[in-house]
């Protein structure tokens, strides 16, 4: 029944959404570092394009949520009708990115592309999610504001973090590795402090310090 939905969606929607902003944050700032360990300086160039696909993730995590949403509730035409209309959508602003300027576009390229599959995303994902308000019930405006919330404070924190490690480190190693430890210790102290700021339940964030003081226990015994 839709309460028992909308008890799962409400439950692990923001927990897989937090979770992927999260990683895809740190990894968007620090994608020129992240890609010169990687794939060494050649590669620097696509630092760009990276830090956008990488929330693509993100978004998916909430279309395949809604989907499923739309599949139980048998809503196939509704799936079809989204997707029919953000494809036409999604090929009319891949042109406006892409073509040369003369022919009225912004010849964008690769980065065009990633700004057009990242938006698409995002388009399709929240089309889904208030056609999922519609039949469950609950507040689109509240996920879409959870959202862009999410993505502005740990992109923020990543930044910020990010710009001031740089200036007191050049080593592109240390300054992934002490960014990574300090954006993960401010993302924990927020949970902790403003779970409500990122939709997780305070039961979950009991349950996880329990599960994780009985590991260091067993660990340490």
């Amino acid at each position: 029944n839709n309460s028992k939905i909308n008890f799962f969606f409400e439950r692990y929607l923001p927990p897989f959404f937090f979770l992927s902003i999260f990683f895809g944050a740190f990894i968007s700032i620090n994608s020129t570092q992240l890609v010169s360990i990687i794939w060494g300086n050649e590669f620097r160039d696509a630092d760009i394009v990276i830090s956008l696909l990488i929330f693509n993730t993100a978004f998916q995590a909430v279309n395949l949520f809604c989907g499923n949403v739309l599949f139980a509730k048998e809503k196939t035409v509704v799936i079809r009708n989204i997707g029919l209309g953000t494809m036409i959508f999604s090929f009319l602003v891949s042109l406006k990115l892409m073509l040369p300027v003369e022919y009225g576009g912004f010849r964008m390229g690769a980065i065009g592309l990633s700004i057009k599959m990242v938006f698409y995303q995002f388009f399709v994902a929240n089309v889904s999610l208030f056609y999922c308000s519609r039949i469950l019930k609950f507040k689109f405006k509240k996920y879409l504001v959870y959202q862009i919330s999410t993505l502005a404070v740990l992109l923020l924190v990543s930044f910020g973090l990010t710009s001031i490690v740089t200036m007191f480190y050049q080593n592109i190693y240390l300054i992934v590795i002490i960014n990574g430890i300090l954006y993960l210790i401010c993302a924990l102290i927020l949970i902790f402090k403003f779970p409500g700021l990122f939709m997780i339940c305070k039961e979950d964030i009991d349950k996880f310090i329990f599960y994780l003081s009985g590991k260091i226990k067993s660990l340490t015994n």
